[in-house]
This record gives structure tokens, sequence and C-alpha cells, in this order.
């Protein structure tokens, strides 16, 4: 049976926009004696959604460096061109490696940064809620470990993700040789058929897969146990609305994306290098892949696609149902 607060959120999600409607019309209402500490209320409670909601990009963008850093290291490419630029025996099984890390990194790069987005968002509306029902209860000790736990959730979870996607990128890209033809369309299809392979061979039951990444394991659970029903509250309702259906539909969109941004960034520096051409061989591709493929998570380059994934609709609504649900 679907908990209260599933049923709460759903019917939030269903409803649209209907609650931030609600709270513009509280601003529009005259205010007279009768409903002037109605209406005081609800303008306190917008004023301090609206206050905890502008931290989402600063944070996004600061915990996308260290996640970038984790990828770098996790797949280095500049160490496996390094190693062939010493023109070794195992040149080919280098290469091959190079091929498969540089399209694997830039999907993970795309799902690092919708996961991100959502995560932080979700966060900070449970916060937001938490903290104006009980300000004592969600002090500052109890806030610092909820966010940090839930990141180094995310972190342990890429751990496992990349090995997935370099798997998935093994199989896709099989039967592509490096002086294979690769047109410019086909960069984004490949990327695509990537995360499609990888969800097919990792599901995780009838929630969207990417979901098991972002959920803290049993050791996580144990280890904060015993810190109080602060935060226990704040991860289980965080738990709760990230297995809604509503929330892993926009997780999918916001992956995809950054996924085609991924694939722009890729096109500015294919047509650069193929001039007239139409295509080029995979080995010139496999460059552009890994010179593209971070540049999603750096922050000071990418701060309008940020504020468009922060800002989405669909998102903003969730993020104002869960802090109409939790808040009162």
């Amino acid at each position: 049976m679907m908990s209260w607060t599933k049923r709460v959120l759903l019917f939030g999600a269903v409803a649209g926009g209907v609650i931030y409607c609600g709270w513009k019309g509280y601003l529009m209402l005259p205010i007279f004696d009768s409903n002037r500490k109605t209406t005081d209320e609800e303008l306190r409670r917008r004023e301090h959604y609206i206050r905890i909601q502008q931290n989402c990009i600063i944070t996004v963008s600061k915990l996308l460096t260290p996640l970038k850093e984790f990828i770098s290291n996790a797949q280095n490419t500049n160490f496996i061109t390094t190693q062939l630029k010493q023109d070794p025996e195992n040149k080919i099984e280098l290469w091959e490696t190079l091929k498969t890390t540089s399209f694997s990194r830039a999907v993970v790069s795309a799902c690092v940064s919708g996961m991100l987005v959502l995560l932080v968002r979700i966060q900070f509306s449970v916060l937001a809620a938490y903290m104006y029902l009980d300000k004592t209860k969600i002090n500052g000790d109890v806030q610092k470990l909820y966010l940090s736990t839930s990141h180094q959730t995310l972190e342990k979870g890429l751990s496992i993700l990349v090995q997935a996607m370099n798997e998935a990128a093994e199989q896709v890209l099989k039967n592509y040789s490096f002086k294979h033809p690769v047109a410019v369309e086909t960069i984004q299809l490949l990327l695509t058929n990537i995360i499609d392979e990888a969800s097919e061979k990792h599901r995780f039951g009838e929630y969207y897969w990417l979901l098991q990444y972002m959920l803290p394991s049993e050791s996580i659970v144990v280890s904060i146990s015993g810190n109080g029903d602060g935060l226990s509250d704040l991860m289980t309702t965080t738990q709760d609305v990230l297995e809604l259906e509503d929330t892993q539909k926009i997780l999918q969109a916001l992956v995809e994306r950054a996924l085609l941004q991924v694939s722009r960034s890729c096109t500015e520096s294919f047509h650069s290098a193929a001039q007239s051409s139409t295509s080029l061989p995979l080995a010139r591709v496999v460059p552009i892949l890994s010179d593209n493929s971070l540049l999603i998570l750096q922050p000071q380059r990418q701060r309008a696609l940020l504020q468009e994934m922060v800002n989405r609709d669909e998102l903003t609504t969730l993020s104002e149902n869960i802090y109409e649900a939790f808040s009162r």
C-alpha cells in the first residue's frame, strides 16, 4: 500500500500548478481583519520557501566540481592517450578502451548532472518544509548531515554507474572500428543507444533505472540511524519523493536534456574538424567526445543550462508540492 506521503504528493503532481496559483492568490487578496492572520502566515511560508530555494543553483554548482573530478579520475582518457603516444605493444587494446571510455564518460556526465539537479531541488524543498515546522529539530548539524549523506550516496552510486556505462558502451561500439565513418547525427544516436543499453541491462524493478544509484544503501541507513528523528524524517521523505512516478519522469527528462547538451557541444567541434565533409572516421570523433564530455559538469560554462534544468516547470511544480505537503 502506498504511504500517505506518496498519496499527498501524487495528488499535488496531478493537480499541476494549483499550489503555486494558490500562493499567488493569497498575495492578491485584500487583507481584512478576518483573514489577516491566515494571509500573513501564507506570506511567511512563501518567503521561507523562496529564500531556501535560492540556494539551489549555488549548491549544484559547488557539487558539480568534485563530481567532475571523480568522473575524470574514474574514466581518465588523458592517461590512456599518454600511453598511446608511447607506441606500446597493446596499442589496439588501448584504442578500444579509449573509444569505450570517451563515449561512456559523455553519457555518465549527462546522467550525473540530471541526477544532481533533481536531488538538490528535492532536498531543499524537503528541508524548507521541515525547517518551517520545527527549526529546533532540524538544526544546523542535522541539515549538514542530511545533505552530506545524500551526496555520499550519489558518489557511491556513481562508482557503480561508471562500470555499468562502460559495459554498455563496449557493447554498443563493438562493431565500430576506428576507420568507421561517423556522421554528426550518429554521435547523438550512439550516446542514446548506450544509455538505452545500460537501462536494459540494469533494470530497477518498477522504477526508472537511475534511481538505484540515488537511494542510500543499507549500510548508510544504519550509520545515520542514531542521529535523531529529524534526520530519519528527512531521509525517509526524500526517498518517498524519489520513488514517485512523476519524479522519475522528471529525472529522465533532465538526463535527456543534459545528453542533448553534450551532443550539441560535440557537434560544434565536429563541424570545425570535418569542415565540408559530412563524416569523420571514429578515430577523430573519439577525441571530440573526450574533450567535450566533461564540459556539462563545468558550472561556469553551463550556468544557463543549469538555470534551465533547476527551474524546469515540472521540477518547480514538484518542489512546490513537496513544500506544500510537508510544511503544514
